[in-house]
């Protein structure tokens, strides 16, 4: 099984950067919500920084990030955020673009978003927020930052002289991702010390236009607008914490009452929107508190004491949820499904509690029970990522490679993955199935997509030499790794 630990590498300059890069002055203002409200990007933006240019340094930055080991792998809870994101990116109308949304292994409370459509969601920030309009409202923020396409505008509005700053920044927050953490700060550091004035001068402005369309987001999505100014107070009244690295949000997103009292205002004048918890919310904040701890058992005696304590009540099901992860982190899977068992009502149409079930299943070597479940749920939820993955990694450990191969390419032709994991799972079912050459051309996608080019090179080379190798196989492979040797030397 996969074990999960708080990150241990530091991502505050990277946050930092993303936040800098992104601060530029507001372009008009109204007082309403409608897409029509949006500033006018206009084409100066395009000739210094292009949406095609947006989304390449975007995917260099998510690469790169990924390699430092700093994205959770957790099926379950990407789904969730990856959904959550979708929700709010459908509430920008027409001309909205795809976004990729991804949990960050630190417990820092920061999110960032970079040009592209990239927007990681620290785990720490998940875990402290109280609602899922809260989590909503960091979101929608960030996704404010990317449809405005901040950086592009900010080039924009430099004069040649600095611009190569600019680059300088760039090339630091790809060393920082990469684990070159002091290198990449001082590089950064230098860059952005002949800018810190403008940046100064144009952070509050810069905010309050991303506080403005994202409330437009979280209104029109069917969240509960107040959940943005009740997040920002939360961060407030803790920002004398003796620990201040644990609020990054606060350094990377400067916070003022008045800012605060803006977004306020702004929801007074809306009809009032309420917004309950979805299952969703409560569970994946559940599963990620159990894969982010230190030592999972002593989480879970933790969790058991305080059953122990209410044992003349009958026990919430979200809590013997949470008792039966932090069970399976600990590895102690026969009693993670016996506390699942304990649920009396057990709604089958509950995704997650239906997922924990079949973890404990796979994790205990039921494989055949833990499928009858996948079978069922693959009818209702189809296109639902963790029940596919989860499937696939069922059919590779029941020795049913061809069925697993086939499920699992359908379903990453139709739907865009939120975890690079799951090519290395197609790739290895393909491997078991006798597809040595599918299987290492996914297995050098994987590479890529992760940031690791030598490796995707050198599977593209292996493939090279399986026997039986079609004209216009080779011809695909060696046009691709053709491309991939190319960046290496670039």
């Amino acid at each position: 099984m996969i074990s999960y630990r708080p990150l241990r590498i530091n991502l505050t300059a990277v946050t930092a950067l993303c936040a800098a890069l992104i601060i530029v002055p507001t372009v008009g203002q109204t007082d309403g919500f409608q897409s029509s409200d949006l500033p006018s990007i206009g084409n100066p933006a395009d000739q210094y920084l292009s949406p095609i240019q947006e989304a390449k340094l975007g995917a260099e930055f998510y690469r790169s990030v990924y390699r430092a080991g700093a994205v959770l792998e957790d099926p379950e809870v990407s789904n969730y955020i990856q959904h959550l994101g979708n929700v709010l990116v459908n509430s920008l109308g027409s001309g909205a673009h795809d976004y990729t949304f991804f949990v960050v292994n630190d417990s820092a409370i920061n999110a960032f978003a970079v040009p592209g459509g990239y927007v990681g969601v620290n785990a720490g920030l998940i875990l402290a927020s109280d609602t899922e309009s809260q989590l909503a409202s960091v979101m929608a923020h960030e996704i404010a930052h990317v449809s405005q396409r901040h950086i592009a505008r900010q080039i924009a509005n430099m004069n040649s002289t600095q611009i190569p700053t600019l680059g300088a920044i760039f090339a630091g927050m790809l060393l920082a991702a990469g684990g070159s953490g002091e290198a990449g700060m001082a590089l950064m550091s230098t860059g952005m010390a002949l800018q810190q004035q403008q940046y100064l001068n144009f952070s509050r402005e810069h905010e309050i236009e991303a506080d403005r369309i994202g409330l437009g987001l979280l209104y029109r999505a069917g969240f509960d607008p107040t959940g943005m100014p009740q997040f920002f107070r939360t961060l407030q009244r803790n920002r004398f914490s003796s620990n201040l690295k644990q609020f990054a949000f606060l350094m990377t997103h400067p916070l003022d009452h008045v800012r605060i009292a803006e977004a306020q205002g702004a929801i007074d004048r809306l009809p009032k929107q309420q917004h309950s918890n979805s299952n969703n919310y409560l569970f994946a904040k559940a599963r990620l508190q159990a894969v982010t701890a230190n030592q999972p058992v002593d989480l879970a005696r933790k969790i058991e004491k305080t059953l122990q304590k209410e044992s003349s009540k009958k026990p919430a099901v979200i809590d013997l949820y949470a008792f039966s992860q932090a069970l399976e982190l600990a590895s102690e899977f026969r009693r993670a499904n016996a506390t699942l068992n304990k649920i009396d009502e057990f709604d089958e149409e509950n995704i997650p509690l239906q997922l924990g079930r079949i973890r404990s299943l796979l994790n205990s070597k039921q494989t055949e029970s833990a499928i009858r479940i996948l079978h069922q749920l693959m009818k209702i939820y189809p296109d639902n990522f963790a029940v596919n993955y989860y499937y696939a990694k069922a059919m590779l450990d029941s020795g049913k490679y061809a069925e697993g191969c086939k499920e699992l390419k359908q379903f990453l032709l139709k739907n865009p993955t939120p975890i690079m994991g799951v090519h290395k799972l197609m790739a290895e079912l393909y491997n078991a199935n006798g597809q040595g050459i599918e299987s290492k051309r996914t297995m050098s996608e994987y590479y890529y997509n992760t940031g690791n080019f030598n490796g995707a090179v050198f599977q593209l080379r292996e493939a090279l030499k399986e026997p039986n190798l079609d004209y216009i196989t080779r011809s695909q492979i060696e046009l691709r790794l053709r491309e991939l040797t190319q960046m290496t030397r670039t």
